[in-house]
């Protein structure tokens, strides 16, 4: 019998502590789309947004190896910017190749978290960044949770997202940040006359502790 009991009461510790580790709530990872193409913070690497059509601007990424346990941000991404057809083609019949650059859809920041040096193409994107969503220079789609963002108010925004809660730290005269939370995932928006200007998807990688 004391065996038993030994054998139950270590059972229900072990199940305690399994309980524990799965209780702990990592949050549920927000859904990110951008023009059709599904971004996973803390999982997407550049190289799948270059597999997936997008360009990344040189300036500011360097594709060589990131060290052990850092990070960096401000990468932008897109895709190119396209011209005037009937130009183009005349430039073509010169031999002339015009290249107008990348429209930048967003920004993101990526984290090499192992022991190890790493390609930049493969260290995972931890954060992305979306700007000037107020619509009028956007002509791509933006979406969180099936949520558009493009040319979104204020309004609608607190209406789509009603768990939102305002950062008066983040907030003043000229803009107000509101973030949405849930373990380890991080949602923020920031409004600017009435209207949805950045959005912001995060998650918590311990960069407080690593060197940038």
């Amino acid at each position: 019998m004391r065996t038993k009991g030994i054998l139950a009461a270590g059972i229900l510790l072990l199940s305690v502590f399994s309980m524990g580790c799965a209780g702990f709530d990592s949050g549920k990872r927000p859904e990110v789309m951008v023009d059709g193409v599904g971004i996973e913070v803390g999982k997407t690497t550049p190289a799948g947004l270059t597999e997936a059509g997008f360009l990344i601007d040189e300036y500011g990424f360097d594709a060589d190896q990131m060290p052990e346990r850092s990070w960096t941000n401000g990468i932008y991404f897109g895709k190119e910017r396209t011209g005037d057809a009937e130009y183009d083609k005349e430039m073509e019949e010169e031999g002339v190749t015009v290249y107008y650059g990348i429209t930048h859809y967003g920004s993101f920041s990526i984290a090499n978290t192992s022991g190890s040096d790493k390609q930049s193409k493969d260290c995972r994107i931890e954060e992305v960044r979306f700007h000037a969503l107020d619509g009028e220079y956007v002509d791509w789609s933006v979406s969180i949770n099936g949520i558009e963002l493009v040319g979104m108010t204020e309004e609608e925004l607190l209406e789509a997202f009603p768990g939102l809660e305002k950062n008066e730290e983040k907030s003043d005269s000229d803009k107000t940040v509101y973030e949405l939370v849930d373990g380890k995932y991080s949602i923020i928006f920031t409004c600017c006359d009435d209207a949805l200007d950045t959005a912001e998807v995060e998650h918590d990688f311990g960069k407080s502790y690593m060197p940038k």
